[in-house]
């Protein structure tokens, strides 16, 4: 570890996204994960959100229920997430100081370039280690909506991300107030669940980072189940004495490798190991721009439409 910050206070933030299609969501999230990629081999980005600890493993389910989406015209999400940001690390650029057993492991290695005896270390070991990053704890909301609904509401997307940030920040994080505008409660769309436009969303994914387990699982929900008074101050207490890493960048297990063979070969078999979620895989295609994506360990091939796109194929 070079370097290992607190924060002098804890800092609360609370933002709201919206996406026109699961397609968008998904290259959303897909440049979010190239970001903080430093120095890898270059892939096609697959289902990487599960190979990289465990802050991310949580993310590709939730991605993975968007995907299934992904065919449907009549549909828009939206984010709503609050972050807790305790402190912040970097980790040594150079000189790695390796454990024992994970320098046996690379010893163990032969020279020339064995993808079962690399892909053993990754799976053992990963195949990315946190750069940087910062830990704390992060709740987030993915709204699904009816697009026809929406356009029903008269809100622009301004105001649509607003009456949910703000009737999150008041009802879910106990930030502000329940004001906001006269809009948010009376539109058609709240005015059909008693002034609420959050409870018009068709779905709702709760994601949780960070935490104890206990209160963490307090704060898990799907649908329109309702949360236990002070789950969230219970979450947010616990932060504190268990916090995850909510923000990162990540660099290739390869680049600690000394021998310059064998980083050679590993920066090769990560690449190989990405492979099986390459787009080039699947038969057919998508059509009217629609964005070919491989799910479920490589296994499957889905297309996500983009807006006023629909169908398997993104054909209508």
């Amino acid at each position: 570890m070079q370097s290992f910050r607190f924060q002098s206070r804890v800092q609360t933030t609370v933002s709201a996204v919206s996406y026109e299609s699961a397609k968008s969501f998904y290259e959303s999230e897909k440049g979010e994960m190239e970001r903080k990629l430093q120095g890898s081999a270059s892939f096609s980005f697959g289902n990487i959100f599960s190979l990289s600890g465990g802050a991310t493993k949580t993310r590709n389910s939730k991605t993975l229920r968007i995907i299934e989406r992904g065919t449907s015209s009549d549909v828009k999400y939206f984010r709503v997430f609050s972050n807790i940001v305790l402190s912040r690390f970097r980790t040594i650029r150079r000189s790695f100081k390796l454990s024992h057993s994970f320098r046996q492991r690379l010893l163990e290695l032969p020279q020339h370039y064995d993808y079962a005896k690399y892909s053993e270390l990754i799976t053992d070991y990963g195949t990315h280690f946190y750069s940087s990053g910062v830990l704390g704890g992060r709740y987030e909301f993915v709204y699904r909506f009816s697009k026809a609904e929406l356009r029903e509401s008269g809100l622009s997307d301004e105001e649509q991300r607003n009456c949910l940030k703000t009737e999150a920040s008041f009802k879910i994080f106990k930030l502000g107030s329940s004001g906001g505008s006269n809009r948010c409660t009376n539109n058609v769309l709240s005015r059909r669940h008693n002034g609420s436009f959050t409870m018009a969303a068709k779905e709702v994914i709760s994601n949780v980072i960070g935490g104890q387990s206990h209160t963490a699982s307090a704060l898990s929900f799907f649908a329109r189940n309702r949360l236990t008074t002070n789950a969230y101050e219970n979450w947010t207490a616990s932060v504190k004495l268990s916090p995850a890493v909510i923000d990162f960048k990540l660099r290739p297990i390869s680049s600690v490798i000394p021998d310059r063979a064998k980083q050679r070969n590993m920066a090769l078999a990560i690449e190989h190991y990405f492979a099986k979620y390459q787009t080039s895989k699947c038969t057919g295609r998508c059509e009217n721009s629609g964005r070919s994506v491989v799910v479920r360990d490589g296994t499957i091939c889905k297309c996500l439409c983009a807006p006023g796109r629909s169908g398997s194929s993104c054909e209508n």
